[in-house]
């Protein structure tokens, strides 16, 4: 058996653990899971924001739940890349 043969054995062997080995991984982009991270912290702002909005949540709560509410925005905006509201880019 020649180096040439040998060489594509390798590559047909190597292409089929790679075949096998496919479906297995997670084909989700980094992206879709930055974006995930976001929809969360969103639907986290909204779920503080029914907390709150509750008839027996204290003041003291309500600013408490405030708090992270903003914490969470400042971590949205920092993560689309925006730091104030309504701000244009040129």
């Amino acid at each position: 058996m020649t180096e040439l043969d040998q060489s594509n054995i390798v590559s047909i062997n190597a292409q089929q653990n790679l075949d096998e080995a496919t479906p297995h991984v997670d084909s989700k982009p980094v992206v879709k899971i930055e974006e995930e991270t976001q929809l969360d912290k969103l639907m986290h702002i909204r779920a503080l924001a029914v907390q709150a909005a509750k008839a027996t949540t204290s003041d003291a709560e309500r600013q408490a739940l405030q708090i992270q509410v903003n914490q969470l925005i400042e971590e949205v905006n920092q993560a689309s890349g925006n730091n104030g509201c309504n701000t244009e880019k040129d």
